[in-house]
Formats: C-alpha cells, structure tokens, sequence
C-alpha cells in the first residue's frame, strides 16, 4: 500500500462506521492524505515503519494514540491535528525537536528512542507540562580530561571516573618514556655509571577506548613500575646482555593506579561491570541504529524505483497524449476549413435568395400597375385594351 485513497477510507467508513483502531504498519506510505478525517470515531492508529516524509493531513479529533515510529520524519507538523493524543510513539525517525507537541495538552507517554536529537527529558516536559513518561536514548559518558602521568608519580587515584586513551596515545607513552629516560640519566651520571635505555612497550593505537576491566589497569600499572631492565629486554629488539650492561637497579618508586575503585587482588567492581554493561548497552543501541538506518535506506530505494516507474508511465502517457493532441488539431484544422467553405457557400445562396426576392418583389409591383390599369378599361368600355391587360397577366407568375 503506497497511499491512502478516498475510496479506501469510504469502504472501510461504509463497513466499519464506529471503527476505533486502524492499523497500516508496515507499508509503503509516503504520506498520511486528508481522507482520514472520515474516520470520525478512530481512537488508535498505527502507521509504523512505513516512509512517511510529514503528518500533514492528520485531522482526528477523538484520536488518543499514535505510533509512526520506523520512518522518514524530520518534523511533526501537522500533529496537532489530532489535539486529544496520550501516546505517541515516533521512535526510529530523524526528529531534532518536539516543538509541534506544545499544542497537545493532553499527552502523557511520549517514546522518541532512536533519534538524532539533543533534547533532554527535562526539555520536552518543560514544553508540554502534561507528559508523565519520556523516553529517550541514554545521554553518552563524558569525556575523562587529559591526565598528564609524572615520572616520579607515586599514586594515582582516579575514583569514580572513566579511562580512556586519548586519540594519539603514543604520544604521551613517548612523553613518559622520555621523561623517565632522563631523570634516569641525571642520577646515572650523579652516580658515573651508564644507563640502560628504558623503552616503553608500544600501546595500542586506538581512539577513545575505555579502560575498565582488572587486566587493563594491571597492564598500565604493569607498564609504569617495569624496571628498565625487563623493558628493555621484553621491548628492544636489540637488547644489551645484562652481562655488559652496567644497570642500575636501585629500586623504582611504586605507581599505584586506582580507577573506579579496582582493586589489585579483587574481580571488577559493580562500578566496572556498569561501565562494560553501559558500553554494550551503547554498542547494541548504535548496531540498532544502523541496522535502522540500512532498513530506512532500503524504503528510501524502493521508493525512488516506484517513483522511477510512475515517472516511466507518466512519459508513456504524455507521448499518447501527444499524439491524441494532434490528431485533434488535425481534425479541428479539416473542422474550420469545412465550415468556411459552407459559410462562403451560404454567402452565395444568401445573394441568390435576395436577387430573386427583389425580382418577385418588382413583378408584383408590375402586377399591381396592370391591375390598375384593367380596372381602368373595363371602366372605360375598352374591351382591346382589357383584353391586352388580362393577356399580359396571364403569362406573370
């Protein structure tokens, strides 16, 4: 079902006239149309996941439920033709604002999960004071500030907080590296003795990657309190045998990293376990919203190949038309140059008409004068001239 027509809406009035629950979900509609308004008495409409563009035509003043979610909606326009709603379900579209809900007074439950808008739940109540329930997609963590880890640290609490790599996160092990490499170095030569250069294991190049499982803190602890000794061997490609290296094993200042309460001879913390659960929860949400997305674009083709199709039967119908168009011109053309020939026909007879016409009207008046003239011999006792007269009559028409 690609639209809803008049004659759709009439036989389901005509069957159904006290109808109060109408369901067209999973369609091709394209747009809602003014022919619904003849369902007076509706009460529950469904028209998810179709491909609705607007809400332009929706004029239902009885109607207490909606549900569009699964479209193509950027705007609710045309929502407040239906002012008694007390649910609205427009989840899965992409919606930015809920401005045109401010008329209806009546909503309670508003379910808008799967959109790209910023709003918050506090912003749309704030806009319409009836709703009770808001549902929305979980705010993201924000973001841990950069921390820039001394060399000579000797602990680091992170309580309460989130992990994570910043986008180049080589740089600051470098940093570290460097900076550890060099306070080596000073109490080396305060001590004239040489140094083992002290590598740090390379970290994983990625971006934004919480830290929140046991193994991963021990890793970065792992990574802070390793002598030179054992980085250098487990790091350098090249390693100096122990056996030549003059190294230096004073004892390291110990680095303790807490991060959201781990603790060292424990499993993770509820606070860890929130954050992995949190995180998964973002994953599936974002493999939802793609999956969403691919199933928007595959409507949004076939919409296209149905519009393609209608544009082919549109073209098909223009040319006959076309042809239609001049073959009526061809006839209408045959048509004037008919009827002028008739008029120049009638033109004649009309001058026919008239000269035979002044004819009979002269002959009468002839008539006339002859008559006279009888009269006047048969006054007179002239028995030639009468018979003239009559003689001359008898041959007039």
């Amino acid at each position: 079902l690609t639209e809803i027509d008049e004659a759709l809406v009439k036989e389901v009035a005509s069957n159904h006239p006290k109808l109060g629950s109408l369901s067209l979900r999973d369609n091709k509609l394209v747009e809602v149309g003014p022919w619904l308004k003849e369902l007076r008495h509706l009460v529950k409409l469904d028209l998810s996941n179709n491909m609705l563009h607007s809400l332009v035509g929706l004029v239902l003043p009885k109607l207490a439920e909606l549900r569009v979610g699964g479209n193509l909606l950027c705007t609710l326009e045309g929502i407040e033709g239906a002012p008694s709603l007390e649910y609205v379900d427009v989840s899965n579209n992409s919606l930015i604002t809920f401005d045109e809900c401010k008329n209806l007074h009546h909503l309670r439950h508003l379910k808008a999960t799967g959109n790209p808008t910023q709003a918050t739940p506090e912003d749309i109540q704030a806009l319409v004071p009836s709703l009770r329930q808001v549902d929305l997609d979980p705010a993201p963590h924000p973001a841990t500030p950069t921390i820039s880890v001394s060399a000579v640290l000797n602990e680091l609490g992170l309580q309460d907080d989130t992990l994570s790599f910043p986008h180049t996160p080589r740089d600051d092990v470098s940093s570290l590296d460097t900076t550890y490499q060099e306070d080596r170095d000073r109490e080396a030569e305060a001590r004239g003795e040489d140094e083992v250069p002290v590598v740090l294991p390379p970290m994983p190049r990625e971006t934004s990657r919480q830290i929140g499982t046991q193994a991963e803190v021990d890793v970065l602890s792992q990574m802070v309190q390793a002598t030179p000794a054992t980085l250098s061997q487990s790091c350098d490609p090249h390693p100096i045998p122990l056996s030549t290296a003059s190294v230096n094993t004073d004892p390291i200042p110990k680095v303790q990293v807490a991060a959201a309460g781990t603790q060292t001879d424990s499993q993770p913390d509820p606070v860890t376990l929130s954050i992995i659960k949190d995180c998964r929860e973002e994953i599936e949400a974002s493999a939802a919203k793609v999956a969403d997305v691919e199933r928007k674009l595959q409507l949004a083709r076939e919409h296209v190949a149905l519009l393609q199709q209608e544009l082919s039967a549109l073209k098909a119908e223009h040319s006959t038309l076309s042809c239609t168009n001049q073959l009526i011109k061809s006839e209408l053309s045959a048509a004037e140059q008919s009827i002028s020939e008739h008029s120049k026909r009638h033109l004649t007879d009309q001058a026919t008409i008239s000269a035979q016409q002044q004819s009979i009207h002269d002959l009468q008046v002839e008539k006339k004068a002859l008559l006279s003239a009888l009269a006047v011999s048969t006054r007179c006792d002239d028995p030639t001239a009468a018979l003239l007269i009559s003689d001359t009559l008898l041959g007039m028409p």
